[in-house]
């Protein structure tokens, strides 16, 4: 992750795998006709966000770590493939597995040759058949499949692989009765990868001298890349349990998910035998063979922490360790819930083609996102990895074990991962950081006529590509940190937590809806689903013109932002729930209390100054809010006194918002 640019590209795999997750019952159906116009507007603007540097994405402590509320629906706005009503007896085409075959456990056992760039294994996958059904189905690609067959169940008639959706259907004469269990079992070997996903092989230099050619091989499976290393019904909402027993060559060792429960030699070579997991996707599996070293440590609690790095330069993983456990122990604090695993490593990849990847237990890490030389690391690069590491480390709670629908878990997660890196290193101010670098790049990229809203319905894999901008990234988190901000300061300073809390405990190990998100936030008098899909399911911002009426009181009214004027349209009227945040300052600019009012969509508000004429109000205090605001001439030329007498008249978050707003 040597950019920020590196960061949005790991999102852009984590968001990849939603086209396939199981979200279709959210309620969202936008009739908006801007997917193509997307794509031309993308590629005119390719380098949006690029011009900054990479920083985190979202400022407040736990919800969201990544950022976006893409909403991503699968597949059809229908919902999931339908149930026959009776067994289809001789063709299946939805690009999804029928969702009444379910997967519960795989038992995978792989034996691994690192030189000879070779694998093979069995893995034998639990199911549960819900509907009477005259085929099962798996992914793979890649894979040389010898075998699949049910243990103790009818033989498969015929098979059938489809390269375009990458799934073979195994066709029964006799059709496999719902409610009933069944065991497929395969046999496969394949081929480490030169590429940078699936199953695939790394280089390094090391030995006498670091002269030598030395492997790892290692694994990349989001956003649908399982299915190159092992078959598997490989949809992010098949959650299974996962037991895997790895065979690697004597002088390697074998990492994944969960610590090993025993090794055995042989001939050779050595066999783990790793726990087995809790429910999880099969995008977070992972597993990985070297030669690597560790530094360790623990957590207050005893969960053991580990970072991994090339032989001879665990030195370079110590700063990581401590983060990781100052991060681990804050996240657990913030959320109200343990860390679910006993173990986290963390461990450093020669050749990866994200900034980092969250693996359940084993978080893979580009290089330059792990490791510090404290002796020659500038202030800069600590810092960056220090926030990959929160970023990831998030996503251990809005990961698998907690709820799946990926969109909320990566609105609620990006959100975190600021605070996180905060609270390892106080003394960065990571949070203010994030109104430059993350509000106001959004608030560019939304400002054209062929934006797009946070919340979208795409189908696959590369429409989703086209949407992946600072919209879904950074404006995504940003309106969430503005949630966080109005129901702290409305409700009370624990109400968003409390209720993050209670979501999370609530739907542990099972599947959610986006609007059951939303609803944890109701409060008698408000729908917090009704404010917030006026920010998600439609394009743009607006801005708040204030306008002094006299007599002690302002208008604020509100309309779409353009930054061409000439987009907007006579025949728009877009509004948005906006939770207008402002103080009034007396002529020495000293402020009052801030406060709050909700503009809806009936029309302007007009709210007291408090000050009489010589009262100034100024908005979006702490650049909270997902807005601009313009004021009139006499504002700007009060504020600009204030300055030329005291530079610190304002601080630093709400003069950068005022200057990029007047600009």
């Amino acid at each position: 992750m040597a950019s920020y640019r590196s960061l949005r590209e790991h999102e852009e795999e984590d968001l990849l795998g939603n086209v396939f997750g199981d979200n279709a019952e959210d309620e969202y159906d936008p009739n908006l006709p801007w997917r193509e116009r997307i794509k031309s507007w993308w590629e005119a603007n390719v380098g949006v966000g690029d011009r900054t540097r990479h920083i985190v994405s979202a400022v407040l402590a736990t919800i969201i770590v990544l950022v976006f509320v893409i909403i991503v629906r699968s597949g059809s706005d229908s919902g999931p493939a339908p149930v026959p009503s009776e067994p289809i007896a001789s063709n299946w085409t939805d690009v999804r597995l029928p969702h009444w075959i379910k997967p519960t456990r795989y038992d995978l056992d792989l034996h691994v040759d690192v030189e000879g760039a070779t694998f093979e294994g069995t893995v034998q996958i639990s199911l549960q058949i819900l509907n009477t059904t005259s085929f099962v189905a798996f992914h793979s690609v890649g894979l040389t499949v010898h075998s699949a067959a049910l243990i103790n169940g009818p033989t498969p008639s015929r098979n059938e692989t489809r390269e375009d959706t990458q799934y073979t259907l195994l066709w029964f004469d006799t059709p496999l009765r719902g409610r009933t269990n069944h065991t497929l079992k395969l046999s496969f070997n394949g081929t480490l990868s030169n590429g940078l996903s699936g199953f695939y092989r790394s280089t390094y230099k090391g030995g006498k001298n670091d002269q030598e050619t030395k492997y790892i091989a290692t694994t990349q499976f989001e956003p649908t890349d399982a299915r190159r290393a092992f078959p598997c019904l490989d949809e992010p909402g098949m959650k299974s349990v996962f037991q895997i027993n790895m065979t690697v060559p004597w002088r390697y060792h074998a990492l994944s998910n969960m610590p090993y429960t025993d090794v055995k030699d042989a001939a050779g070579s050595k066999r783990f035998v790793f726990e087995e997991t809790k429910e999880m996707s099969t995008y977070l599996v992972a597993y990985i063979v070297s030669e690597f070293e560790s530094v360790k440590g623990k957590t207050d609690r005893g969960v053991n922490v580990a970072v991994y790095t090339q032989p001879g330069k665990t030195d370079l993983g110590r700063f990581a360790l401590t983060t990781a456990i100052d991060v681990l122990e804050f996240y657990e604090k913030t959320y109200g819930i343990a860390y679910p695993l006993p173990k986290g490593d963390l461990i450093a990849i020669p050749d990866f083609a994200a900034g980092a990847m969250e693996n359940w237990g084993l978080v893979t890490y580009r290089d330059t996102a792990l490791l510090v030389d404290n002796a020659t690391s500038s202030a800069k690069e600590k810092q960056r990895v220090a926030e990959v590491i929160a970023h990831e480390l998030a996503h251990q709670w809005f990961g698998s074990p907690l709820p799946v629908i990926r969109s909320n878990r990566l609105l609620i997660f990006g959100y975190s991962y600021p605070r996180g890196a905060q609270a390892a290193h106080p003394t960065w101010r990571i949070e203010d950081q994030f109104v430059t670098f993350d509000l106001l790049r959004a608030l560019d990229a939304d400002a054209s006529r062929y934006t797009h809203p946070i919340a979208a319905t795409v189908h696959n894999p590369e429409e989703i590509r086209e949407i992946f901008d600072d919209i879904s990234y950074a404006k995504g988190s940003s309106v969430i940190r503005m949630l966080e901000s109005y129901l702290t300061t409305s409700v009370s300073p624990k109400f968003f937590f409390d209720r993050i809390h209670a979501y999370l405990s609530s739907h542990a190990y099972s599947n959610a809806e986006t609007k059951q998100l939303w609803a944890a936030f109701d409060t008698d008098g408000m729908s917090v689903g009704s404010i917030m899909s006026t920010w998600t399911d439609q394009p743009g911002y607006p801005i708040i013109t204030v306008e002094d009426t006299g007599n002690g009181r302002v208008s604020l009214k509100q309309e779409r932002f353009y930054l061409s004027p000439g987009n907007a349209t006579v025949d728009e009227a877009q509004t948005w729930q906006v939770p207008f945040t402002y103080a009034v300052y007396d002529r020495s600019g000293s402020a009052g209390k801030a406060q709050t009012v909700v503009l809806k969509e009936g029309g302007p508000v007009t709210i007291k100054t408090g000050g009489g004429a010589k009262g100034v109000v100024l908005g979006n205090v702490g650049r909270t809010g997902v807005y601009r605001v313009k004021y009139p001439e006499e504002t700007y030329q009060e504020v600009a006194k204030w300055l030329e007498e005291d530079k610190k008249a304002l601080s630093p978050v709400d003069l950068a918002g005022l200057l990029n707003d007047a600009l």
